[in-house]
Formats: structure tokens, sequence, C-alpha cells
């Protein structure tokens, strides 16, 4: 199977654009930065595991560097281009272990029918929480609708209490005024 040209250029871009962020990271800690420094950086450390391996080859090749820019630099370029394994035994042995620690749900293999069926499963859900929505919205507007029909009645009785008052008021002020009782603080002048 021949490799399609787009993968090597995409490749290839993914690497410079590695190249040129260590470059900006050297220029930013250290004061200067060099384009053949940066791509020699970025091999040691896409062949490096651990910061402190990293951190050695770095000095084995004269550069003291501060361990949290080592530090940061190796997890720039292990982001972009993760390190190789070293060689196929571990990989046979690291696959084995990582099938064997996944959860069971992540073992099951998607296929079309598996996929047909999580669809049919999330439509029921959505069905059966439109529905639950759509009831609770009835009751909602049921419940709006007598408590207004309350607050109705209420007013209505209100009104009717307010109305006796104003009768009974009426009706004691025009006997008042038949008899001709006077209310108190007042005297009645002549006759």
């Amino acid at each position: 199977m021949a490799s399609c040209p787009h993968d090597y250029a995409l490749k290839k871009l993914e690497y410079l654009s590695l190249v040129s962020k260590v470059s900006s990271e050297l220029e930013s800690h250290v004061g200067f930065s060099d384009k053949i420094l940066a791509e020699f950086i970025t091999e040691m450390g896409c062949n490096s595991n651990t910061v402190d391996e990293f951190n050695a080859k770095l000095k084995e090749n004269g550069a003291v560097l501060p361990d949290y820019f080592v530090r940061t630099l190796l997890t720039v370029i292990h982001a972009i281009l993760p390190p190789k394994p070293p060689n196929k035994e571990s990989k046979a042995e690291n696959a084995g272990d990582s099938k064997k620690s996944k959860s069971k749900a992540l073992a099951i293999a998607d296929d079309k029918n598996r996929s047909k069926e999580l669809e049919k499963r999330i439509e029921m859900e959505m069905r059966d929480k439109m529905d639950r929505d759509r009831e609770r919205g009835r009751r909602d507007r049921d419940g709006e609708r007598d408590r207004s029909r309350h607050k109705d009645q209420s007013k209505e009785e209100d009104d009717r209490r307010e109305y006796g008052r104003r009768e009974e008021i009426g009706i004691e002020s025009e006997i008042m005024r038949m008899t001709g009782i006077i209310g108190i603080g007042q005297e009645q002048g002549p006759g």
C-alpha cells in the first residue's frame, strides 16, 4: 500500500510547525533562535521518552537549560510528534495490556448494525424526553388556568364584599338622615 502524497505533505508541515514552535520557545527563553538548533532539539525530543532522558541528551551535547524549560520543550515536541516505541516486542506487549485495561463498553466493536442500534436508542430517548416535556407543559398550562380561575373567583368574592359594605354604609347613613340622628361631635341646629 503506497502512502498518499498528502500524508507526506501533512507530516512535513507538522514537522516544520514544530521546529518553528521550538525556535520561538528558544527565542523567548534563551534569547536567540536558530532553525538548525531547533531541528536538532526537536529530533532529540522525538527520540526521548522522559524529561530526564531528554535533559541528559541535551547536557551530552553541551546544552544546560533550566528544568522547567526542558519540560516545556519536551511537552511541545510530544504534543505534535509523539515518541516512537523502541521496538516491536514492547509494542505488542503494550497493545495486549491496553486491550485488557479497556472497559467492556470500549471493547465493543462499532459496525453498521451497532451504529443503527445506537441511533434508534438515541431517537427513542429523544422522543421520550419530548413527550415528558410536552406533558410537563400541559400540566403547567393547566395549573396556570386553575390559578387564574381561583384568582377570578377571589376577585368576584372581594367585589361582592365591597359592594355589600357600600350598601350597608349607604343604608345606615340613609337611616341616620331620616331619623335625625347626627354623628358624635355634631350639634343639631335650630330646627
